[in-house]
């Protein structure tokens, strides 16, 4: 006898909430599937990068390209909190990889491009070892968070949201966060084949119909429950405005307003576009660089001068866990450091799962 498997795509709220139901009521929603939009753990995850460099490198960035709408720690989206942490990440990258590439004489700019794990290997100067880890394990990172989103890249963001995992558990304190990345991938990894290939393609969509432009489910989801609200429409026209949007119209509404936004302004609300400010402040940031820093990175050179309060730091003494943070991802990983506000040490394995007399074995 063949069952109905049904999909359920949300949130973070949403996502935890069918998790509660299947654990009370297994048997009732045993046919449902859970499938954790890509929006809301990317956020969550660009909130924790911005916390695990903050103290090493972040801080001093904000306070060169003058923002002050960033802070070390951010709970949720409230304030439009998402988009002043993503701008002024991708300003950072923008700034750290021109002057990686333009003002860099040594190591050669050549050999970052054809392989960054070599230019690493030739890299003496503290500063220039925190700029590369900060690429690495962060600037990176949130590039591919939306690069995934616009391809449609399931298997991209299956591998983004195994690394979201461990960040939540050791460089910041997101527990439920953590819990929300391993409910996805028990979706992207355990589910039937079948299932997995849907999860796989239902990752994000174009409300335009434009290869490459995509965005999380998720997120056309708050976005259709922003259009509902009605918040931002006359208070005469309120209740005609929310009838139409809860109409069998809404999929034309949608289309015709992203179409005009986009037309108008230049980029739709999801495209999260680069912005002339942006290129201005990662201007700031990489002549700043430029004079902080020198451009030979082959000259050895132990400190920091990118600390938080602005005096130079050496990289290799002191609390491991601020001055390096990319060696407490990994001390965590292998059960050597507890987590952030964490009193014990995990150790995280792979098990293969057998069901054998209506039970649950691990071999």
């Amino acid at each position: 006898m063949s069952r109905v498997v049904e999909l359920a795509i949300g949130d973070g709220q949403s996502v935890i909430l069918w998790k509660n139901m299947k654990v009370r009521w297994p048997f009732r929603y045993a046919r449902w599937l859970i499938g954790v939009g890509g929006f809301h753990e990317h956020g969550h995850t660009l909130f924790g990068l911005n916390e695990m460099f903050f103290y090493c490198f972040v801080a001093w960035c904000l306070v060169v390209m003058g923002i002050t709408k960033v802070f070390m720690v951010t709970k949720d989206f409230e304030h439009n909190n998402y988009a002043h942490v993503q701008q002024a990440h991708h300003a950072i990258v923008i700034g750290v990889v021109s002057f990686l590439l333009q003002d860099v004489v040594s190591p050669p700019p050549a050999l970052f491009l054809r392989s960054p794990v070599l230019y690493l290997q030739q890299v003496e100067h503290a500063s220039g070892i925190v700029l590369l880890m900060y690429l690495r394990f962060a600037g990176f990172v949130i590039l591919q968070w939306q690069r995934a989103a616009r391809e449609a890249d399931g298997l991209k963001l299956k591998k983004l949201f195994a690394y979201s995992h461990h960040v939540f558990r050791s460089v910041c304190h997101k527990p439920v966060c953590a819990q929300i990345s391993l409910i996805a991938l028990l979706g992207f990894c355990c589910a039937l084949p079948a299932l997995q290939n849907v999860l796989l393609a239902t990752v994000s969509l174009s409300i335009l119909g434009r290869l490459g432009s995509n965005m999380y489910t998720d997120r056309v989801l708050e976005y259709i429950n922003l259009l509902q609200q009605g918040s931002k429409r006359s208070a005469n026209a309120a209740s005609f405005g929310r009838a139409l949007d809860l109409t069998t119209l809404l999929r034309v509404i949608l289309h015709v307003r992203h179409a005009f936004q986009a037309a108008e302004t230049g980029a739709a609300p999801s495209d999260s576009p680069v912005t002339e400010n942006m290129l201005r402040m990662a201007r700031l940031l990489q002549d700043a660089l430029v004079r902080t820093i020198g451009r030979d990175l082959t000259v050895h050179n132990p400190y920091n001068f990118m600390w938080h309060t602005g005096n130079a730091v050496p990289l290799y003494t002191g609390d491991f866990r601020y001055r390096r943070p990319w060696e407490w991802l990994a001390r965590v990983w292998n059960a050597r450091s507890c987590g952030k506000h964490r009193s014990r040490h995990e150790s995280w394995h792979a098990f293969a799962w057998r069901f054998v007399k209506g039970k649950w074995h691990t071999f």
